[in-house]
């Protein structure tokens, strides 16, 4: 649809109309509510971070699932406000193990990640597991992709091991070029180990 420059400035004046949908019936409104805060926090993360704290207050399953998906972007960036308000603080005492078995690759085999993760802390907490690929563009610079891994509780004293297998296919919406590229192991929004492989072209 068209861009509405005044309400890209200044969302405000939209806040009583998605509160009003934000508990509609169908799961089409409410997605379309979600989408539409999520555009807004590209331009005001602040704000929608204080309308997802304000309406997380006494939330039914269906309005969590909506500012969770309503705050996608901002988990993805890893803002330390948003991951606590969804319950995922800084881990605590959480020994990381990452490893990439196998460093030169081409284009169309797949990156094995491999990871471990060894809790001290005396107490369960939740992990949000992301992983950040730096691609080496054209130009000799690089450009960040958050891919989603894993959420779950990891019990006091326990450790736990994780696989991921990334494929590097040919994709339309991407381009890849030779060079070392950089992985970035995001735990709760915070980079907590990193590696890199070789990508041949």
């Amino acid at each position: 649809g068209m861009g509405l420059p005044q309400l890209k400035k200044n969302p405000r004046p939209l806040l009583p109309v998605l509160k009003q949908l934000r508990d509609d019936p169908s799961d089409y409104v409410r997605k379309s509510v979600a989408n539409h805060l999520n555009d807004i926090a590209k331009d005001h993360p602040q704000w929608v971070m204080e309308i997802a704290e304000n309406w997380m207050q006494d939330a039914t399953v269906n309005r969590q699932r909506l500012l969770r998906h309503a705050c996608r972007t901002l988990i993805k960036q890893g803002h330390p406000k948003v991951l606590q308000i969804f319950g995922f603080p800084p881990a605590k005492k959480c020994l990381v193990t990452f490893h990439l078995p196998n460093t030169e690759l081409q284009v169309g085999d797949h990156l094995l990640l491999n990871v471990e993760l060894c809790s001290k802390h005396s107490e369960s907490q939740n992990i949000l597991l992301d992983y950040v690929i730096h691609f080496q563009l054209a130009n000799g610079k690089v450009s960040k992709k958050v891919f989603k891994w894993k959420s779950f509780s990891l019990a006091a004293g326990s450790v736990v091991t994780l696989k991921k297998i990334h494929s590097l296919r040919i994709i339309t919406t991407r381009k890849y070029y030779s060079g070392t590229h950089l992985v970035e192991l995001q735990m709760n929004g915070q980079n907590v180990a990193q590696a890199n492989f070789n990508l041949c072209v």
